[in-house]
């Protein structure tokens, strides 16, 4: 499940999601170019993993997710997800 709010000391939108085992994500969400980007930690039990997630939504109402780990000085693709409008 995942929480946005507005962090007034931040003066930014962020988030919070509370996942099964253990795992908790937290970060802040930008509008960018290419759609809404969520840059985030995922602390896990076997340590953590900073991401960013861009989602962006095209003309015939198609949601598509990308993945990125980030680090090392580098982004490394994962998984996309598309929520095609109607199905």
């Amino acid at each position: 499940m995942t929480h946005f709010y507005w962090h007034t000391g931040r003066d930014t939108l962020c988030f919070l999601t509370l996942i099964n085992k253990d795992i908790v994500e937290e970060g802040v969400v930008a509008a960018e170019e290419r759609g809404i980007v969520l840059h985030g930690t995922s602390h896990r039990p076997d340590g953590t993993v900073t991401y960013r997630t861009v989602l962006s939504l095209d003309g015939k109402g198609t949601l598509t997710d990308i993945f990125y780990r980030v680090g090392d000085g580098r982004e490394i693709r994962g998984h996309v997800q598309e929520y095609v409008a109607g199905r």
